[in-house]
């Protein structure tokens, strides 16, 4: 469709329009409060970029336009009032003028459809009602592009399958017609008939399958009515209308109010917010509003109706201004005002508090006397819609005053070369006020806020005057200080990441650091996996395991950039973090140092090791040396937390005794009376007592005997003697470890017996 060349009429705010008439339900029950209805959920979401006036009422004037369909499609087509020439369906030949004739003679085109054959014929279908649209060259359309004429349209339609092929043909057209009427069938239009359900469940269903099909508003489907050029080519600017003509005889039995207000909606696709009228509208309102559009004139009641043209403007508002800002009495205020949205020519008029007012964007006024004066603006666009704007004026007594002046000046360190900011401040006399610089260099200035350079360092006095409407001056002195310029210092920069040792998958955090140049900086990251970032402190997670070489480029306000890399080495997921300790000695005593030391695996390095051991004290470290002062048990607990937060614990008790297990007896290799000889290894007689155990056995073919005096040799000997009586000889003997010294000893050799003192014949007893 690229070398179709588009026509389009003018039209202050649509150059096509569609008329779709709809019937007999109360504006409540189809647009709510005008924000929609759940009754008609498309209807509802059409409301958001449409427009629509809650009051509008389909019988203008009592006993005018009388409560049929006939009277009120004369209305809107031709302000005609009163006709009900019509009690039945029927064809008319009226001869007054329509809208129709109306756009004929400007120039402008109409084409008429009219589903299921036109049953209603001109109860419905106003180009049935009017001699001259049913005359040639008017009438039944001979051709699908003939223009000025009307189409019957889908002999056989249902409630849920439209046929407007002929229309959709004409909207795709280059030259569619201006004014477009498209009258659904009573199934379709919320009327009702038999054969059909009818209603506004019923009709809001058909508006959606022929306006946008499976589509949306915003995205309609292919073959509907908004899918149409007339809609996407861009060319054109045109209008839906969704005219109720009554409200009485609601197929679902609602009722009209007192005002018998029916629904109303003006849509057009570039209109982004709702827009819901205050104004008081009817049947003639709607055809002023197309006839205001393209400058038709009008022809009876429509003459005199409201105009719709809010309906196409935004939301409008006033403003304005005033100088002096500070007015005396006597002196001249001069006024500006300012109008938004709404329709150009703007008509302006002021009210300035005292009584007095004046009219035009601009105008002036001098207040008399002193005192508190509320200045309004009213401004009105050509569709007489309004907007007010006030402010509150001060005026005071004309009385002579001094000027002072103050100023200040940003850096207030600067250096040659720096521009420096100054400022003035004046107070008192009459404004407005004239400003002289004076920078000490021979450089003057005539603003309130001039800037200024130094090319040679040193102390400069400057001056600025203030001089008021009246006359009056007043001036003020400061030094300002430059110094030499330094060069820059080169501009460094550095970065860091946390962890040293990231995983795959796991967020790693950059920081960068900046120093010298010229601030503020900007910083630009590649990760090296081919993503980048502009954050100044950005986080990335890496998918793979290796190494990235990461870049940073740091630039500074003075274009001066610095760029630094650093290698990255991401690693697997480490194993699960576990932690244990040991201790030495392994069997502590109470007043000695115990060691602990840990044991870590898994994690990720490095670890923090917190200790509690078990009597009030805390450590950290992964190893610590400790003295209780008390025998007894304790808990020992190991805490270790790795770089990426993962915690391990390992609990243990540890028991501290009073002493140290007993002295050994002597090495029998080292004492001086050892044999040797191991007494315990042929026992043949135990005999324990209290005090004493008295062993007998063969020793190389001797008989010995050997006593063993529990007193003595504390913990060996009582060990010895405890487990020789609870039957375990067995195992002493088996135990290489424990032998025996004795008490005494005695020995028969050749029939004489000697006796002999305390020796050791054994070695020693471990705990």
């Amino acid at each position: 469709m690229s070398n179709i060349a588009f026509t389009s009429p003018s039209g202050t705010h649509f150059d096509h329009i569609i008329m779709i008439p709809l019937e007999n339900e109360p504006y409540n029950a189809v647009m709510g409060s005008g924000i929609g209805n759940s009754n008609a959920p498309f209807i509802q979401r059409m409301l958001q970029s449409s427009g629509t006036a809650p009051s509008y009422n389909s019988y203008p004037t009592s006993g005018m336009v009388n409560n049929c369909s006939f009277d009120c499609y004369t209305a809107v087509t031709s302000g005609q009032e009163g006709i009900n020439n019509c009690s039945t369906d029927c064809v008319q030949s009226f001869t007054f003028t329509s809208i129709f004739d109306e756009l004929v003679s400007h120039g402008l085109t109409w084409k008429g459809f009219c589903e299921d054959t036109c049953t209603r014929q001109g109860d419905h279908f106003p180009p049935l009602q009017y001699a001259s649209t049913q005359a040639s060259p008017q009438g039944s359309c001979s051709t699908t592009g003939e223009e000025n004429c009307y189409i019957y349209t889908c002999i056989t339609c249902s409630d849920t399958v439209s046929s407007f092929s002929q229309m959709i043909d004409e909207l795709n057209s280059p030259t569619p017609a201006s004014y477009i009427w498209f009258a659904p069938s009573d199934c379709h239009n919320m009327h009702g008939t038999s054969g059909c359900s009818g209603g506004i469940s019923a009709g809001d269903g058909y508006l959606q399958q022929m306006l946008v099909g499976s589509g949306t508003l915003s995205s309609p489907g292919p073959g509907s009515l908004l899918s149409t050029l007339l809609f996407t080519s861009g060319t054109f600017k045109p209008a839906i209308y969704l005219w109720w003509d009554e409200c009485n005889s609601s197929p679902e039995g609602y009722p009209c109010d007192g005002n018998n207000d029916t629904p109303n909606l003006l849509y057009q696709p570039n209109l982004s917010n709702p827009y819901i009228s205050t104004d008081s509208l009817d049947e003639y309102a709607t055809l002023r509003m197309i006839e205001d559009n393209w400058s038709l004139g009008c022809i009876l009641n429509d003459c005199a109706a409201t105009s719709m043209k809010d309906f196409f403007t935004p939301s409008i508002s006033a403003s304005f201004s005033y100088s002096p800002a500070m007015p005396t009495t006597g002196t001249i205020v001069a006024f500006a005002g300012s109008f938004t949205g709404g329709v150009a020519p703007y008509a302006y008029s002021w009210s300035f508090g005292d009584g007095l007012t004046g009219s035009g964007a601009t105008t002036s006024h001098n207040y008399n006397s002193p005192g508190q004066y509320i200045v309004t603006l009213t401004a009105m666009d050509s569709a007489k819609v309004t907007a007010s704007s006030a402010q509150t004026l001060m005026v005071t007594s004309l009385t002579p005053s001094t000027v002072s002046v103050s100023f200040t000046f940003s850096p207030v360190s600067p250096t040659t070369g720096t521009s420096i900011s100054f400022a003035a401040t004046p107070s008192g006399g009459t404004p407005p006020y004239t400003y002289i610089w004076d920078f000490g260099d021979g450089a003057p200035s005539a603003t309130a806020a001039p800037s200024h350079t130094y090319s040679i360092a040193g102390a400069y006095t400057v001056t600025v005057t203030v001089t008021d409407a009246n006359g009056l001056t007043g001036s003020a002195s400061q030094q300002v200080t430059t110094t030499s310029q330094q060069p820059p210092v080169q501009l460094l920069a550095g970065f860091t990441y946390s962890p040293l040792r990231p995983t795959a998958g796991s967020t790693v955090n950059f920081s960068p650091s900046a120093t010298g140049g010229t601030s503020p900086y900007s910083f630009s990251w590649d990760f090296g996996d081919g993503t980048t970032s502009t954050a100044s402190q950005p986080s990335h997670t890496y998918a793979n395991q290796r190494s990235f070489t990461v870049t940073l480029t740091v630039a500074d306000s003075a274009a001066d950039s610095i760029t630094l890399s650093a290698t990255l080495q991401v690693v697997s997921q480490p194993l699960p973090l576990s932690s244990s300790f040991g201790y030495s000695p392994s069997v502590p005593v109470a007043g000695a140092t115990v060691t602990f030391t840990s044991t870590v695996n898994g994690g990720t390095a490095p670890y923090l090791y917190s200790w509690n051991s078990g009597d009030g004290n805390t450590r950290n470290g992964p190893s610590f040396g400790h003295v209780y002062t008390n025998a007894g048990n304790y808990s020992i607990i190991l805490t270790v937390t790795d770089s990426t937060g993962n915690i391990a614990r390992e609990a243990q008790q540890v028991n501290v005794r009073s002493t140290s297990p007993s002295s050994r007896p002597p090495d029998p290799n080292n004492h001086p009376n050892s044999g040797g000889t191991c007494v315990l290894c042929n026992i043949t007689h135990l005999a324990p007592t209290s005090s004493s155990i008295l062993f007998t056995g063969f020793f190389g073919g001797i008989v010995l005997s050997v006593t063993v005096f529990l007193a003595r040799y504390h913990g060996q000997n009582r060990r010895l003697g405890y487990m020789l009586a609870q039957g375990r000889q067995a195992a002493l003997l088996a135990d290489p470890k424990i032998l025996v010294w004795s008490a005494s000893t005695s020995t028969r050799r050749n029939g004489a017996r000697t006796a002999t003192g305390p020796r050791f014949i054994g070695g020693s007893i471990s705990e």
